[in-house]
């Protein structure tokens, strides 16, 4: 077996003595959880989600969202979809990156805000 050198120390010699300066500053990223139930009589249809994708999208996050066993990406719509969140499903949001905080709570607003569905589209729930 052949070893690799880097002067007269090997690689991994040489990656064991570098100092942490060298390898850039780490940053932890808060991680927020929050739960919102969907209220409104269409769910999480397509002009919701496409909502919901345009919010998370002012911010620097990453945001997964969880509904009934199943796992979507809230930057995308066609993830957010594919979870078939109707009115009274809870969805858990996870929210990770520098504007978690800030983004979660809009996130949050939005849905309990019935995505401002209600000039547009009559509440069409299963007991009007």
């Amino acid at each position: 077996m052949h070893q690799i050198h880097a002067g007269s120390r090997s690689l991994r010699d040489a990656a064991k003595a570098a100092p942490l300066e060298a390898l850039g500053e780490v940053q932890i990223m808060p991680l927020l959880r929050r739960q919102a139930e969907i209220s409104n009589g269409l769910g999480l249809h397509l002009r919701a989600a496409n909502q919901f994708v345009r919010v998370s999208q002012q911010f620097q996050v990453e945001v997964r969202v969880f509904c009934n066993g199943h796992a979507a990406n809230g930057r995308s719509i066609l993830d957010l979809l594919c979870l078939a969140a109707e009115c009274g499903d809870q969805l858990e949001l996870e929210v990770s990156g520098p504007d978690a905080e800030d983004a979660a709570s809009a996130l949050c607003e939005l849905i309990e805000a019935r995505f401002h569905e209600a000039a547009h589209v009559r509440d069409e729930s299963p007991n009007s």
